[in-house]
């Protein structure tokens, strides 16, 4: 099994605020569950499952369409603004990421899990 840990998105940023703040909308707002990555093992085991590894990995996205395309970053923006958790002017700031050199990055949590017996 493999999940991201929502809480652990990083988005470079002259701006590390405004990163911030869109992570914190879409964990609060948009994430169903934002920290099953970091849960999944735990989770393994109380449904049973014997846990026989995990592992972590941190995908590194240096295309802004790319990152776009798997976060929803531009549509999310737009929600954040919506919602109040970023002002205005992140429209501006989201062009701006897309019009430089780009990383983000998440964390990933890897779980292999077999029934016992």
């Amino acid at each position: 099994m493999a999940e991201p840990d929502w809480e652990g998105l990083l988005i470079d940023s002259p701006q590390p605020a405004m990163s911030r703040a869109l992570v914190r909308f879409l964990v609060a707002e948009i994430i169903r569950n934002a920290t099953i990555g970091r849960s999944l093992a735990r989770v393994c085991g109380e449904a049973g499952l014997v846990v026989r590894s995990v592992a972590t990995a941190a995908p590194v996205f240096r295309d802004f369409t790319t990152a776009d395309h798997v976060f929803g970053l531009r549509r999310n923006v737009t929600r954040a603004v919506d919602a109040g958790y970023l002002t205005p002017d992140a429209e501006g700031w989201i062009d701006d990421l897309s019009s430089q050199p780009f990383l983000a990055s998440a964390l990933l949590f890897l779980v292999v899990a077999e029934i016992p017996g």
